[in-house]
C-alpha cells in the first residue's frame, strides 16, 4: 500500500495520513474462518508391524489400516493369511484384532533369513529379514537418589557403535513392592538404541522424562540385534518421533520399509539376550 504523507512547513513535522493508518488496521485485523474442503481419499494399503526373535514364544505380526487423524485408533485387518518361511503359520488372536501369532514353541536362529508372507484383500505382501547374532550384554547401571528410597538409571548403553547397531528393551516393574499404591501404574517400558551413525537430530533432541523407581523394582533388560536395514528404519522413525522438536528439526518424510506390494511398516528378525536385576 502507498502511504500519503502530510508535511507541515511551519513545524517541519512529517505526519502519516490517519486515513491510511485506519485502512491498514482495518485490513490486518479482519479474520475470516475458512473451512477447507479437503479431498481425503481412501488409502489402499496395509500397515505391518512384525518381529521374530531367537526367544521361544508366540511371535506377533500386527496388520492394520492407515488412519486419517493422528489419534485415531488403528483398525485391524482381519482374515489375512500370514506365514513365515511358508512353514510357520500365524493365526489371528481375536477376530477383528489384526494381531496374528505363531505357536508358543517357535524360535528363530541367528544367521538365518526369514520371509514374511501376507495374503489379504486379494493382494500378496512379502518381507525378508536376516537375523544377525547378538553379542554379550553389559547390564545397565543405576544409583540411589540421595536421602530417598528411590533410584534412577545412570547408563544403559552407548548411543554410538560404528560396527553394530542394537536395540534395548527395558522393563521396570515394582508392582510387587510396598511402594506400589493401589490404582497407580507400577510398570514402565522403555526403548534405547545404539546406532552406527550419529545424527544431529539425536544430539540436540528434546529432553526425555527421567524415570524414578523404588527399591524392590525388577528390571528386565533385553538386547536385540538389528540388521543394517532395520537400523535405517529405526533411525528414520526416531527422526520423525523421539528426535523431533529439537534445535535442528527436519522436514517430515516417509519412513522406509522392507515390505513389498505397497505395504508400510517393517518386519524384523532379532537375536535376543536377556538379564534380570532386582533393585535392593
Amino acid at each position: 500500500m502507498n502511504r500519503k504523507y502530510l508535511f507541515n512547513k511551519k513545524t517541519g513535522i512529517l505526519f502519516i495520513s490517519f486515513i491510511n493508518i485506519f485502512v491498514s488496521l482495518l485490513v490486518t485485523s479482519c479474520e475470516k474462518k475458512i473451512d477447507w474442503n479437503l479431498d481425503i481419499q481412501e488409502q489402499d494399503f496395509i500397515i505391518v508391524e512384525g518381529m521374530i526373535t531367537s526367544e521361544k514364544k508366540a511371535h506377533q505380526v500386527k496388520i492394520s489400516k492407515p488412519v486419517k487423524n493422528l489419534n485415531d485408533p488403528a483398525v485391524g485387518v482381519s482374515g489375512a493369511i500370514v506365514s513365515i518361511n511358508d512353514s510357520i503359520i500365524l493365526t489371528e488372536t481375536t477376530s477383528g484384532s489384526g494381531v496374528y501369532q505363531t505357536a508358543s514353541s517357535v524360535s528363530g536362529s541367528p544367521e538365518n533369513e526369514y520371509k514374511l508372507k501376507i495374503i489379504s484383500g486379494g493382494k500378496t505382501y512379502t518381507a525378508v529379514a536376516l537375523m544377525k547374532p547378538c553379542n554379550s550384554l553389559s547390564p545397565l547401571r543405576y544409583s540411589k537418589i540421595g536421602g530417598t528410597n528411590n533410584y534412577k538409571i545412570d547408563w544403559i548403553a552407548g548411543a554410538y557403535n560404528y560396527e553394530k547397531a542394537f536395540m534395548y528393551e527395558i522393563t521396570l516393574d515394582w508392582s510387587s513392592s510396598d511402594s506400589c499404591l493401589q490404582g497407580n501404574p507400577c510398570f514402565t517400558l522403555m526403548y534405547y538404541y545404539t546406532l552406527t551413525t550419529i545424527d544431529v537430530n539425536q544430539i540436540f533432541s528434546p529432553e526425555t522424562e527421567r524415570i524414578i523407581f523404588p527399591a524392590g523394582t525388577i528390571i528386565t533388560e533385553k538386547k536385540y540385534s538389528i540388521s543394517a536395514e532395520h537400523e535405517n528404519f529405526i533411525r528414520c522413525l526416531l527422526i520423525e518421533t523421539k528426535w523431533r522438536g529439537g534445535l535442528f528439526d527436519s522436514s517430515p518424510a516417509n519412513i522406509p520399509t522392507n515390505l513389498t506390494g505397497g505395504a508400510k511398516g517393517f518386519f524384523s528378525a532379532c537375536d535376543v539376550i536377556q538379564t534380570i536385576i532386582v533393585v535392593n
